[in-house]
């Protein structure tokens, strides 16, 4: 006997559904299920937080649960690194110290945003609106910069004129002796730390 071709073998088990559309053909009806199981991975993968987001809900964990804020927050500090060379790592680490992550913050003493920039400040390194995730947080990296070639690369001492200014820095020949200043100093580099350990390992 002889056996039809497989294409025509395919043809003849196709059937005319009720409504007289041809239904779907084995061949058919594997792509479809191909194309289902590539959009559920794509999605799980989409919905799932990448390392960085896991890293920034550790340092804010008030962020868990506002994936829009995290993507701003994260998509504005690698931006801002790519542009700048300060380690993305750095950023983050300023901002959980300086704000825990709330891009709405402001300090008794009138900082602002993200990095908490000073009016002032903002105003010198022409920040529109130091409230934007984006302004403020590509400021700050941009004060960050400025400070690090300042003192010559030496972060701690960056890291401190960065929050008691470089005039104090200066004054003292290194940290300023402010329980405030030392205190943000020791926790950012702590922060740091952590999070380049954590990079290390892959976590």
């Amino acid at each position: 006997m002889r056996v039809p071709p497989l294409h025509k073998r395919l043809r003849m088990r196709q059937v005319i559904s009720p409504r007289g559309r041809r239904a779907f053909g084995p061949v058919q009806a594997c792509f479809l299920l191909m194309v289902v199981a590539l959009c559920s991975l794509l999605v799980t993968r989409a919905i799932e937080p990448t390392s960085a987001e896991r890293q920034l809900v550790q340092l804010c964990p008030s962020l868990k649960n506002f994936a829009s804020v995290r993507a701003d927050v994260l998509r504005a500090v690698h931006q801002a690194a790519s542009v700048t060379m300060i380690d993305p790592h750095l950023l983050m680490s300023v901002i959980a110290t300086e704000s825990s992550c709330r891009h709405r913050a402001r300090s008794p003493k009138g900082a602002l945003g993200l990095m908490q920039l000073m009016p002032a400040t903002a105003r010198y390194l022409g920040v529109a609106d130091p409230m934007s995730i984006e302004d403020n947080v590509h400021g700050g990296a941009r004060y960050l910069a400025e400070l690090s070639k300042r003192f010559g690369g030496d972060l701690e001492l960056a890291l401190a004129a960065y929050n008691a200014g470089p005039s104090r820095v200066r004054k003292y020949g290194g940290v300023p002796p402010y329980k405030e200043t030392r205190d943000f100093v020791d926790r950012v580099m702590r922060r740091l730390e952590t999070l380049k350990s954590q990079k290390a390992r892959g976590v």
